[in-house]
């Protein structure tokens, strides 16, 4: 038995299968309307917790800031007592994760590569530092890394390592050997402890209501 439709014009029935109503010639067209279904959002922490990649253009300035306030930081510290000095690298690295994350929350991950950074910077202004007072004074410069030597050879009980170091001193070439390699031995240190305070900065950091970005 063949099934009929109803004309939406004039009312009259019509076989199933044909295009037009035999009556008006209405088309007869079916329309299916498929019910859309919604994309699956995303879950709200998933998309709080994403954070944009770091904007150097904003952060490089507050890394270079940080790296200057270091020197005072650290000759603060150095007053107390001398490895306390070390502890401003860390500070002034968590400092710039707060300066630059004002009123946002900023993972480890990118809270180590700010104080990655802020160290770099530290270890840059310091170094300039000590190229301008090597350059200005060079016989001074080299009396305070006797100094500084001595002391640290102080519980040396063979006193021929202390002729050898003096010696090396001695010799520009060596001076300068020897600037090169603490500086890369200090420019770690400053990356590792930057890294350490940033991570921690960032991990612990979350947006107050007082916070502007």
């Amino acid at each position: 038995m063949a099934m009929s439709r109803i004309c939406s014009q004039c009312q009259a029935a019509v076989d199933d299968g044909k295009p037009f109503c035999p009556q008006c010639n209405a088309p007869m067209v079916r329309v299916s309307v498929e019910a859309e279904t919604p994309p699956n959002p995303r879950p709200a922490a998933t998309v709080n917790e994403e954070r944009p990649s770091i904007r150097w253009s904003s952060a490089l300035p507050k890394c270079l800031a940080s790296g200057i306030a270091s020197i005072f930081i650290l000759t603060i510290l150095a007053l107390i007592a001398e490895p306390l000095a070390l502890l401003a690298v860390p500070i002034m690295s968590a400092f710039t994760v707060w300066w630059y994350g004002r009123g946002e929350r900023i993972s480890a991950g990118v809270g180590a590569r700010l104080g990655a950074m802020t160290g770099f910077a530290c270890f840059l202004v310091n170094t300039i530092l000590a190229v301008a007072q090597f350059t200005a004074n060079r016989a001074g410069f080299v009396n305070l890394m006797r100094e500084t030597m001595d002391r640290s050879l102080a519980r040396e009980p063979n006193p021929q390592t202390k002729e050898m170091v003096h010696k090396m001193l001695e010799s520009p070439e060596n001076v300068i050997t020897l600037l090169a390699v603490v500086s890369v031995i200090i420019l770690i240190i400053f990356l590792v402890l930057g890294v350490a305070g940033g991570a921690l900065a960032g991990a612990g950091k979350r947006p107050s209501p007082g916070d502007s970005a």
